[in-house]
């Protein structure tokens, strides 16, 4: 303030550098963003912003294949789909090294938040079959992209889709975006 006024006289007036006087608490304020899964299930029950959230396809997927994931997302948002995934979406929450009864229990009101799972199917995705099974009870569409040769009887019953890795695109996917 007293910077300002003497400016305002026509004054010549130089901030000192490394001023050493009173500083506020936001100068000095160092927040530490550590939270876990426990922290968003409390969030998203305590009907929160994270509660509210509504994607139109949720993505089941090995870690193994993230670089296919992010291209998958790429091309479901250039269709203007919005995709749930897990480390991506939740980052800041759902840490492979924090996995916990928690974790499921978000992966659950995700899957519910979704209007379709979308399978990439790999070797390494079918080891765990547990968004596969909840999503189905939910009686939602459910999708498939074949990543490798693997053979599982049990993907017969859902929608194969074309992907072409080159442009980005999966076709024959019927999921009406909320900004369509």
């Amino acid at each position: 303030m007293a910077f300002k006024h003497l400016q305002s006289l026509g004054k010549y007036v130089k901030l000192r550098k490394k001023f050493k006087g009173k500083k506020k608490y936001y100068m000095t304020e160092k927040s530490d963003f550590n939270m876990t899964p426990i922290d968003l299930w409390e969030r998203i029950s305590n009907d929160n912003i994270q509660n509210k959230k509504v994607f139109d396809v949720f993505i089941s997927h090995s870690l193994i294949n993230k670089d296919i994931v992010n291209k998958v997302i790429k091309s479901l948002n250039n269709q203007n789909l919005n995709a749930y995934c897990d480390w991506l979406s939740d980052n800041d929450f759902l840490k492979r090294k924090l996995v916990s009864d928690y974790t499921k229990m978000v992966l659950k009101k995700r899957l519910e938040q979704s209007k379709s799972l979308l399978l990439l199917k790999s070797n390494e995705s079918l080891n765990s079959e547990f968004e596969l099974d909840y999503f189905k009870s939910l009686e939602k569409p459910i999708y498939y992209i074949g990543l490798d040769d693997c053979k599982n009887n049990r993907l017969n019953s859902y929608e194969k889709l074309d992907y072409n890795f080159d442009e980005y695109y999966i076709s024959k996917l019927n999921i009406k975006s909320e900004n369509n």
